[in-house]
């Protein structure tokens, strides 16, 4: 873990292009902020690359949480470390932090209108289970520039907050390195023609499979193939053991079925 985050922190000073941090964070997704995680976690472990809000709105990241009562959909756009919070010599804000800033307000302007929020739900409303029933509320976060800028400065750090509100949050690029013991590793999927393709090659939280459909997701033929022997090796073991209960199992033959339907991919 060490050794990772060094990594990290030395891709950071490297001041690269916005996109060599978007790859990093596909490939290395403790690092996605968790802010707005409801009791529930990371709904089914899953975070969506690129989904788009609509025809000229593109997120960086989406995340789905949950808990009994609601929904967080949590929209996250990243900029770069070498992106700017302030002028030099300065506490006036920069017009690197207020790109980013803006972009969020673009967002949150077009989510205000009660049918254009409906539009987006829509696009994501066969991943949203079991809990089907429970209201959505949009969530913001904006990652960008480096910590060193502004954590001295008690007028700039009140400045940023100040940007903040009850359903947006601003982080530094360094802060991501932080807390990753507490993480979970997610499922990196695309939104397309009305499935999420997995793209992601190792077996994380497999519970989703057991509600999900089977025109739902797209599964590359390696995450297929381990979701397969995951299961394969649950089933092995409740007829083993007949006193873990039939109940188990037929959901067990169940998603079984349901998996091997799942179309499989190039990626």
């Amino acid at each position: 873990m060490e050794d990772l985050i060094t990594k990290y922190i030395d891709k950071l000073d490297e001041e690269l292009e916005e996109k060599e941090y978007q790859d990093f964070l596909e490939a290395n997704t403790k690092f996605i902020p968790r802010h707005f995680i409801q009791n529930h976690g990371v709904h089914m472990s899953l975070v969506l690359r690129k989904l788009k809000i609509s025809n000229d709105m593109v997120t960086d990241f989406v995340i789905l949480s949950k808990s009994s009562i609601g929904w967080n959909y949590i929209l996250i756009e990243i900029e770069k470390p070498s992106s700017r919070f302030f002028k030099s010599g300065s506490t006036d804000v920069h017009s690197d932090f207020m790109r980013g800033v803006n972009q969020i307000k673009s967002w949150q302007t077009w989510f205000s209108m009660s049918e254009n929020k409906a539009h987006f739900e829509a696009q994501l409303s066969f991943i949203k289970k079991p809990i089907s029933n429970t209201p959505v509320d949009i969530k913001y976060v904006l990652v960008t520039g480096r910590r060193s800028e502004y954590e001295n400065s008690n007028e700039k750090i009140h400045t940023i907050r100040a940007y903040e509100s009850a359903d947006f949050k601003i982080m530094s690029f360094d802060s991501l390195s932080e807390n990753l013991r507490n993480n979970e590793e997610l499922y990196l999927g695309v939104r397309k023609q009305g499935s999420i393709e997995i793209r992601s090659k190792k077996v994380l939280d497999t519970t989703f499979l057991q509600w999900c459909d089977d025109s739902d997701f797209q599964l590359n033929h390696e995450i297929k193939e381990l979701f397969l022997k995951h299961l394969n090796d649950e089933k092995t073991a409740y007829e083993a053991k007949p006193a873990l209960g039939s109940f188990g199992a037929k959901q067990i033959y169940k998603t079984i079925s349901r998996v091997s339907k799942m179309k499989v991919t190039n990626a």
